[in-house]
């Protein structure tokens, strides 16, 4: 099954659009097993740069108690999830996690492997309190070229 998804973000008020316009695209291929495959990207109709800006795709954990951003067997930041954990994410200088895993005690509960980021300062994975952000833009330097897109691509395998 193929699901595939396409738009332009809003702002905050129901009809409002943003300015410059972003666009998005969200492909979700579930196969036979306990895992499937996902491909986002965004695009801006107009380059812009050094703008306050964030924007990420945000998964509410539940269910975990623990987790593990990793890089090969590297683990970058490891921790408890929950309220007033506060943003764990990999050290300043390292490459994005290409690893996520969600723990209940000893038990995985789901990993999200094969994480690709695209090449831009912004683009980072990091937990806070019980969320999960994989973003594109972060922060007060923000960029985008117009017409680029910027893709991320993730494998979530759950387990039972």
């Amino acid at each position: 099954l193929r699901l595939s998804f396409e738009g332009q973000l809003r702002g905050f008020q129901r009809f409002s659009l943003k300015r410059p316009p972003v666009e998005f695209r969200n492909e979700l291929v579930f196969g036979g097993g306990p895992s499937f495959r996902q491909a986002w990207a965004f695009r801006t109709a107009k380059t812009f740069k050094e703008k306050p800006a964030f924007l990420a795709s945000i998964v509410t954990v539940t269910g975990a108690d623990r987790f593990r951003l990793l890089r090969g067997s590297e683990v970058l930041a490891e921790g408890p999830v929950g309220p007033g954990s506060g943003r764990r994410e990999a050290p300043p200088g390292k490459a994005a996690p290409d690893r996520v895993e969600l723990l209940a005690g000893d038990r995985a509960l789901w990993t999200l492997r094969g994480i690709r980021v695209p090449d831009a300062p912004g683009a980072k994975v990091f937990l806070a309190g019980r969320q999960l952000f994989l973003t594109l833009l972060d922060g007060p330097g923000a960029a985008m070229e117009q017409g680029r897109w910027y893709g991320f691509e993730a494998e979530w395998q759950l387990k039972p």
